[in-house]
């Protein structure tokens, strides 16, 4: 998938819009174009952060993650599939990885855009089983390495938009989904069917080539309109 105008937009963020970046070795790796991603002060993927959520000895069997060079400290995982029963909206659901990547969830899909409250994840991994790719963040966890929530939830955003159509839709512009999530173990995460990428910041290009692998590539390819989850009670 071309990535020309997800490069445009991050060319555009100015240096204003970006808090302070990791000064070390890793510091300015990802970013399309150079432009390094959006990182904090506290960085590090510790214990508190990503090292101990992502990647270390409490994995659930099968899991299988590697790290990718960057600032954000990314863990890329591959998660064995858990399978795609449908129980009813707002039913008791539970799933073995943090974020979900597949397993039990609604019967009803969340629609594919732009959330500003947290959304159950029963709606999130049937949206995940359509092919969709979820964009997560913590905003307690981003404060905690010295990111500001507002400014990481408007690049989420910014970067849901200028990404490609998708032509399979035709009443959203893609099925690239943002939401905060208070109970990711990490500041930021993307997610597929049977796939996450988590980590301590949000890394443009890095986000982009993890999209590129696992967008469209579900056995559902689908970009029916879904729900809103806010009209349910579970999600109140």
């Amino acid at each position: 998938m071309s990535r020309s105008l997800v490069s445009a937009f991050v060319l555009a963020l100015s240096i204003s819009s970006l808090l302070a970046c990791s000064e070390g070795e890793e510091g300015t790796e990802g970013g399309s174009g150079g432009t390094p991603p959006i990182v904090g002060s506290g960085g590090g993927g510790g214990d508190d952060a990503v090292g101990g959520a992502a990647g270390g000895s409490q994995l659930p069997e099968g899991v299988k993650c590697q790290p990718r060079v960057g600032a954000c400290a990314y863990m890329d995982c591959a998660v064995p599939n858990a399978g795609a029963n449908h129980v009813a909206a707002c039913a008791e659901v539970s799933y073995a990885t943090n974020p979900p990547t597949s397993g039990t969830h609604y019967d009803r899909w969340a629609d594919f855009r732009v959330y500003d409250e947290p959304v159950p994840w029963g709606f999130l991994v049937h949206s995940l089983e359509h092919s969709a790719v979820i964009l997560a963040y913590n905003c307690e966890r981003a404060a905690d390495v010295g990111i500001d929530c507002d400014e990481l939830s408007a690049a989420l955003a910014d970067f849901r938009e200028n990404w490609p159509e998708d032509p399979l839709c035709f009443d959203t512009r893609n099925r690239i989904v943002v939401v905060p999530d208070p109970a990711l173990d990490a500041p930021f995460a993307a997610v597929a069917w049977e796939h996450y990428m988590k980590g301590d910041c949000f890394d443009p290009e890095l986000v982009s080539d993890f999209i590129d692998a696992h967008y469209g590539k579900t056995y559902e390819n689908i970009c029916n309109p879904g729900v809103d989850p806010s009209t349910y009670a579970c999600a109140q």
